[in-house]
């Protein structure tokens, strides 16, 4: 369907450009499209899209909805969001949508999505407990290729908005990008998956 200037069928059908958008293969992308679908439908029948609980359950909750309709384009949408970091104007123009309307599908997809990578247990750990417990989960016998041949270990920085605490800015800044940046530890194994994000 073409919205704005978007066209989301004709980009789910070229597996380069979803990468490029989404970081997904159109596999992964369909896989996580099952969960999301489910939790999407939990949550537009209890609750109106700003998030207010509805009195009564919504009967009609499969019913697309007037703007995004299909599971697909929410998915899409809020994962194009992630992954290039649009000003909200630029996105509700490719969407073809207002301001306001898009801050509220943001708000309702970002948990939704979030939720739906969890009930796939693709959810990196924040502690090391939770890594054991995540490697106890996914791994299988030896040689069924359910545990990684290999890990790597890497940091990175993110850019973050100045502290106002004096001590919270001299540990956020960073002498090498001239900036506050917060830092952060990943541990992937050779599929690029990130088993770690501390």
């Amino acid at each position: 369907m073409l919205y704005g200037i978007i066209d989301t069928d004709q980009i789910r059908s070229n597996p380069a450009q979803l990468k490029a958008l989404t970081s997904l293969e159109p596999e992964e992308f369909d896989a996580l499209l099952s969960p999301f679908r489910h939790r999407w439908h939990h949550y537009h029948k209890h609750y109106t899209l700003p998030g207010k609980r509805r009195k009564r359950p919504r009967i009609k909750y499969k019913k697309p909805t007037k703007t995004l309709p299909g599971q697909g384009t929410k998915l899409w949408f809020v994962l194009m969001w992630f992954k290039t970091n649009s000003i909200q104007q630029q996105l509700a123009a490719e969407f073809g949508l207002r301001q306001s309307p898009l801050s509220h599908w943001l708000k309702a997809l970002r948990p939704i999505l979030q939720q739906a990578i969890e009930d796939l247990h693709c959810q990196p750990a924040q502690d090391m407990d939770e890594l054991i417990r995540l490697f106890r989960q996914r791994s299988g016998p030896p040689g069924s290729g359910g545990a990684p041949d290999t890990l790597n270990m890497d940091a990175t920085e993110r850019p973050i908005g100045r502290n106002l605490d004096d001590a919270a800015q001299r540990d956020d800044y960073s002498c090498k990008h001239h900036g506050h940046h917060l830092k952060n530890t990943l541990l992937c194994d050779e599929y690029q998956f990130v088993h770690f994000a501390g």
